[in-house]
Formats: C-alpha cells, structure tokens, sequence
C-alpha cells in the first residue's frame, strides 16, 4: 500500500490514495495521509471513521480514537459500553 500511495502522491493523486485506503477499511492510514498533507476533510474523516466503528459495533476501538482526539468522558462512555472494564 505504501508504494501505491507514493505512486498516487508522485502523480498528485491524493484524493485517489485516500480513497484507495478507505476501500479496504485502512481508516487510520487515510486519516494519517489526510493529516500529513493538510487535507481539508480532515475532520470529516475522521468523523466517519467513528460511525463506521460504531455500526460495526467496536466501541474499544472507538474509545481508542476519542482518547486520541483528547475526548476523555467519550473515550471512557465508549469503553464502557465496549465492555472494558471500570
């Protein structure tokens, strides 16, 4: 995947790698690319990473992304629902 995204990204590609990235559910590395090139739909990625979590019913995961984004009383809601303990 790394070598297809430098292709994309030689080619001013970007839209296309990220897309490449979201097809096959790399959520984290289509927000990594988004964040390191400044991407405008930052945040909108990021956004639909979180539902697309919650719909496939993996909250830990979720909480792991709310902690990163500094969200604490969500990251813990989201662990507890998860099932991790207190």
């Amino acid at each position: 995947f790394q070598r297809a995204e430098a292709i994309l990204l030689d080619n001013n590609q970007l839209d296309e790698a990220l897309g490449m990235y979201q097809e096959v559910h790399k959520y984290t590395e289509s927000i990594r690319l988004a964040e390191r090139t400044n991407h405008p739909k930052v945040a909108q990625l990021k956004q639909f990473y979180l539902q697309w979590l919650l719909s496939t019913q993996q909250e830990e995961k979720a909480g792991e992304l709310q902690e990163m984004e500094g969200d604490y009383i969500r990251a813990i809601e989201l662990y507890l629902r998860g099932g991790m303990a207190a």
